[in-house]
């Protein structure tokens, strides 16, 4: 019989925002040794930021990633769909096969590029009053800005 006092504690909660959350998965990514784990959680990051819906999740986060960053990190969109292979493969109950372990630089390379994703995502909404406000409201709010911003281009 499992104790459930271990369960009652959890920084996920209504009154938490999406910032909030995204913080603490960003946190948890960096401070756990497992890289698998850490794509996993860069990639929870992001959703808790940037996702207001269940579908097409890969696409419309490489997008509003690229909308919100303008241009600072190059080929963006790429490190993203890399990052949620290597997620998807790991949540899904697989592991990194023998030729994508050989390739651990690159696997490193890239859980580095995206905790510099999910840095610079985050202070560049925070850096802006008018966002931080938006992305601490509803997600029609939420879409809505993505709705302009994607009009005004």
């Amino acid at each position: 019989m499992t104790n459930n006092n271990h369960f009652k504690y959890s920084e996920l909660t209504p009154e938490s925002n999406r910032l909030a959350r995204s913080l603490y998965f960003i946190n948890g990514a960096r401070l756990i040794p497992d890289i698998g784990v850490k794509y996993t959680l860069f990639c929870t990051s992001l959703e808790a930021l940037l996702t207001t819906q269940t579908n097409n999740i890969t696409r419309s986060l490489a997008n509003r990633i690229e909308n919100i960053i303008e241009g600072k990190i190059p080929n963006v969109k790429s490190y993203i769909y890399k990052a949620y292979e290597y997620r998807s493969n790991i949540i899904h109950g697989n592991t990194f096969d023998s030729s994508t372990l050989k390739k651990e630089n690159k696997l490193l390379s890239n859980i580095s590029m995206l905790d510099s994703i999910c840095r610079l995502t985050l202070k560049t909404i925070l850096d802006k009053p008018k966002l931080e406000k938006i992305f601490k409201s509803e997600d029609i709010e939420i879409d809505n800005y993505f709705k302009k911003s994607t009009l005004n281009k």
